[in-house]
């Protein structure tokens, strides 16, 4: 099966069971819990194997633009993939988890988390760059999906900083979980948007 086809694919399963997640787990919030929690206790397999499908989704893209950008750029998408699916091999601890009681898979899990969620955006913005300077036929969907992710990222990262500044504590008072999904949606309409514009010349 083409690379891209594996990961429109992948990215398709993702949304399907990040919805499958959200429905067998009601429990967790989206308003105020962050997706990851959806991979603990009962039924969080669901979201372990949407987190494996993210990565999957992202690895594929990365070997199918290997002949459309730089090597070194491909394959540095594919290492930010490993960010979901190390996270799917070690699950979160809840966002109300005290500093001091952060379990040994959380602290990975946020390790993993980080590597992801920091490095799609750099490498959204290198993608860009790299398509501009070379007038590749794929700048536009670069730039475009990549300024996406830089919009919804950098509003996820002002609201948090807003409500610690103001001094709310994870919990209800702090609905983090809308912009997590909201950036996490943007992540993945990047790696569509760029599958599919390269479709027509992958050959």
């Amino acid at each position: 099966m083409p690379f891209l086809t594996i990961s429109l694919a992948g990215s398709a399963l993702f949304m399907a069971l990040v919805l499958a997640a959200h429905v067998l787990k009601p429990e967790i919030s989206p308003r105020w819990r962050m997706l990851s929690e959806l991979s603990i206790g009962r039924r969080g397999w669901v979201m372990d194997a949407a987190f494996v499908t993210w990565a999957v989704s992202n690895m594929a893209l990365g070997a199918a633009l290997w002949r459309l950008a730089p090597a070194w750029l491909s394959t540095l998408l594919i290492v930010v993939a490993v960010g979901p699916l190390g996270a799917a091999f070690a699950t979160a601890d809840p966002i109300t988890t005290p500093p001091e009681d952060v379990t040994a898979h959380g602290r990975w899990h946020g390790v993993f988390g980080l590597l992801f969620i920091l490095g799609f955006p750099v490498v959204a913005a290198l993608f860009a760059i790299t398509a501009i300077r070379a007038a590749s036929p794929l700048w536009p969907c670069f730039l475009g999906a990549g300024l996406l992710v830089w919009a919804t990222f950098v509003f996820f990262l002002i609201l948090v900083a807003r409500w610690r500044g103001a001094g709310r504590k994870p919990g209800p008072q702090m609905p983090i979980g809308i912009p997590n999904r909201i950036f996490a949606a943007a992540y993945v309409a990047w790696t569509v948007t760029v599958a599919l514009a390269a479709r027509p010349l992958s050959g």
